[in-house]
């Protein structure tokens, strides 16, 4: 072997989970870390870039995901606090479907189970303080008042910034080749080198599969399109009066936030049901088609009468996704590997929780908000038994 750099810990992939996960190592104590990026930070391309990202603490998809969001809203604002950055927007965050469904009931489950402050809105009341959407009669609403948006490129740079500052290296526009077991320990290779590891955490998103293939029998990647509209008023689509919301309606999923920079509004769509699922993201779908935008914009407008027709902005980001939308944390029974995988279009929101859960496995080899019984590798296999 050549020169070989030595590290208690390398984090592969810097994005949504990899950053905060080099956070919250960086506030325990511990021997070198070294996070690698392929890009560089806060870059364009990963899953969380796009200005916004939604947050609920009332999860509609499970309650056991409730206690992990609460403990996310803290990190968020102890993140605000060290940074000194506006990261979590708290403007609410409204949960839109049919009178019944289970998307509304489940949200409302979530809300009253864990003392969430929350409103249930329907009729006039909904369409009065409300006014940019157009509802359906049947429709109601969740208003999760601790819910709100989240910037996800500051979030990713300050969560590495505070890193770095606590002595934490990161290597930048730097890829990994492959990983290998080396006496026990973790060879990384890299294009900048190898670093002979203790332990590694790998949180590189939809690029996971080609460093480790066994994530291949449990993730595939996803295009997940983002549109921005002009409103004609913009003050009606400003933080003050805009919530953030999810919006279902048979096939139909809509998702937003309002206007940060003050001239576009985020209104976006759920991905195309003929985009493919890939093994490979260089194979996902980069860019809209013009009918594709049409479509988009007919549901924006029919849902929001207050928007100019054209999507002024729009871009594609590839995210790993598994098949019932559950992500994978897994930690090898060695204790010398963490992966965090699979967070399906919707992680964002959690990213630095499951940063403090991979830093608690990586430093203490436990931690009390980690259920294998439902996230790891082997729960996965069991899915694929049955």
């Amino acid at each position: 072997m050549s020169h070989v750099e030595q590290a208690s810990v390398v984090i592969i992939g810097m994005g949504t989970v990899g950053s905060m996960v080099a956070w919250q190592l960086s506030q325990r104590a511990g021997g070198r870390v070294i996070g690698v990026e392929q890009h560089g930070i806060a870059h364009s391309y990963g899953a969380y870039a796009g200005e916004s990202r939604l947050f609920r603490t009332a999860a509609y998809e499970g309650d056991h995901y409730t206690p992990l969001l609460i403990q996310s809203q803290r990190l968020w604002r102890e993140l605000e606090q060290e940074s000194g950055q506006d990261i979590y927007l708290q403007v609410g965050a409204l949960t839109i479907a049919p009178s019944g469904s289970p998307k509304i009931n489940s949200t409302l489950q979530a809300a009253e189970r864990f003392s969430l402050p929350h409103e249930y809105l329907e009729g006039r009341e909904l369409r009065n303080r409300f006014p940019q959407h157009d509802f359906d009669d049947d429709d109601v609403a969740v208003l999760d008042l601790g819910g709100g948006g989240l910037r996800p490129e500051r979030a990713v740079l300050s969560a590495t910034e505070a890193a770095t500052q606590a002595g934490i290296e990161v290597w930048q526009h730097t890829t990994v080749v492959s990983i290998e077991e080396h006496h026990g320990r973790h060879l990384v290779s890299t294009t900048r080198g190898e670093i002979l590891a203790e332990k590694i955490v790998l949180t590189a998103g939809p690029w996971g599969q080609q460093l480790l293939p066994e994530l291949k029998s449990f993730t595939r990647v996803k295009s997940v399109p983002l549109t921005w509209f002009m409103p004609k008023q913009i003050k009606h689509f400003l933080p003050e009066r805009f919530p953030v919301f999810v919006r279902d309606r048979g096939t139909t999923h809509l998702f937003g936030a309002p206007s940060l920079e003050g001239y576009a509004v985020k209104i976006s769509r759920a991905a195309f049901p003929d985009w493919p699922l890939v093994d490979d993201v260089a194979d996902i779908q980069k860019e809209h088609t013009r009918a594709e935008l049409a479509e988009t914009s007919q549901l924006a407008t029919s849902y929001f009468p207050g928007l100019h027709p054209e999507p002024v902005r729009h871009s594609i980001h590839p995210d790993s996704y598994t098949a019932d939308l559950t992500p994978i944390i897994d930690f090898s029974a060695d204790g010398s590997r963490v992966i965090i995988s699979g967070l399906s279009g919707r992680g964002f929101k959690f990213a630095p929780v499951l940063g403090s859960i991979a830093a608690d496995l990586i430093h203490t080899g436990t931690s009390n908000l980690f259920e294998p019984e439902r996230f790891s590798l082997a729960a996965h296999y069991r899915k694929l038994d049955h």
